[in-house]
C-alpha cells in the first residue's frame, strides 16, 4: 500500500472514530437531566437495598426511609406498569437525599450509565433522584410521580439511543399528553387537578387548554386522562399510550382507540367538567352573614 493511500485510509479512519465520538457525546447530553456547572462539595458515601424492580441508594444512616421507600415503590410497580401495559428495560436506581441542598450539588445527572448490548445498542439506565422534604406522605407522592414520568418518557421516547434519536425526529408530543399522564398515572383523580379544572371552565382559557404549558398543561392532561378511563375504561390510556408508540401521534391513536376525533373527545370532556361546574356551584351554600 502506497504512502498516500495508507494516508488516506489513516485520515478516513481519524474521522470516522471522531464522528462517533461527537454522536456519543451528543447523544449523553440529549439525555442529560442536569446541567455539568453542578459542583459537588461533599462526598456522599452511598449505601443501596436492592428490590426485584429498583435498587434504592441512600447515605447518612438513612436505611430505615430506604426501606420503606423500596417497599413502597414494589408494592406499586405492578399497578404503574399495568396501567400503562409497558414494563421498564432495567431495574431503575433510586438515589435518595437528605436535603434540597444535597440533591443540588450531586453530580449524578452529569454521567448517564450506559449499557451496550451485542456491541450495538447503547441503552439509557434509568434513575430518578428525590429529596426527603416535607411529610412522609409528600415524599411518596414526589416518588411516586417521579417514577411514573419516568416510566412514561421511557415508554413514549425508548429505553434506547436509537429510540430516543428517532423520537426527537418523529414525535413532538404536547405537554398535557406526557406530563398530564405521569400525573395521572401517579395520583389518579386529585383534589388540585379537580379545583384547577373547574376554574378553568369557566374561562376562556378552557377552549385552548390543550395549549397550555408547564404544570398547567399538566393538570390539563391529568384531567382529560381521568374523564377517558372514566368514560371508556382503564384499558384506553394504556391502548392511547401504546398506538402513539407506533404512530407518534397522539390524536391518530386517540381517534383508533376510541372512535371518536380529537376534536370530539374535548368537547366531551369539556362538557363534562362543565356540568361538574354547575352541579357544585348549585350544591355550593354561601356562610351566613353572622360568619364574616
Amino acid at each position: 500500500m502506497g504512502f498516500t493511500r495508507r494516508f488516506f485510509v489513516a485520515f478516513a479512519w481519524v474521522l470516522a472514530v471522531t464522528f462517533i465520538t461527537v454522536l456519543d457525546a451528543r447523544a449523553q447530553k440529549a439525555n442529560e437531566v442536569f446541567g455539568k456547572n453542578r459542583i459537588q462539595f461533599r462526598q456522599f458515601e452511598w449505601q443501596y437495598l436492592s428490590g426485584e424492580n429498583f435498587d434504592v441508594y441512600y447515605y447518612d444512616a438513612r436505611k430505615g426511609i430506604a426501606q420503606e421507600a423500596l417497599e413502597y415503590l414494589e408494592a406499586e410497580f405492578d399497578r404503574i406498569t399495568d396501567q400503562i401495559d409497558y414494563p421498564p428495560y432495567f431495574k431503575t436506581k433510586i438515589f435518595l437525599y437528605n436535603s434540597l441542598a444535597d440533591l443540588r450539588q450531586s453530580n449524578m445527572g452529569l454521567n448517564r450509565s450506559l449499557y451496550k448490548t451485542g456491541g450495538e445498542t447503547n441503552f439509557v439506565k434509568p434513575y430518578i433522584e428525590v429529596a426527603y422534604l416535607g411529610t412522609a406522605q409528600e415524599f411518596k407522592d414526589e416518588l411516586l410521580f417521579k417514577m411514573s414520568d419516568l416510566m412514561i418518557n421511557e415508554m413514549m421516547y425508548g429505553g434506547n439511543l436509537k429510540d430516543i434519536f428517532q423520537s426527537s425526529i418523529l414525535q413532538n408530543l404536547p405537554d398535557w399528553f406526557a406530563h398530564g399522564a405521569s400525573l395521572y398515572v401517579a395520583r389518579g383523580w386529585s383534589i388540585e387537578m379537580d379545583d384547577y379544572i373547574r376554574q378553568l371552565m369557566q374561562t376562556r382559557k378552557a377552549n385552548h387548554a390543550t395549549k397550555l404549558t408547564g404544570k398547567q398543561a399538566a393538570l390539563v392532561g391529568q384531567s382529560i386522562w381521568n374523564f377517558i378511563t372514566e368514560k371508556y375504561g382503564k384499558s384506553s390510556m394504556a391502548n392511547i399510550l401504546n398506538y402513539t408508540r407506533v404512530t407518534r401521534n397522539e390524536e391518530r391513536s386517540i381517534t383508533i382507540t376510541l372512535g371518536i376525533s380529537f376534536r370530539q373527545l374535548l368537547v366531551e370532556w369539556q362538557k363534562f367538567y362543565t356540568e361538574m361546574e354547575s352541579t357544585v356551584s348549585k350544591s355550593y351554600i354561601e356562610p351566613d352573614d353572622s360568619l364574616h
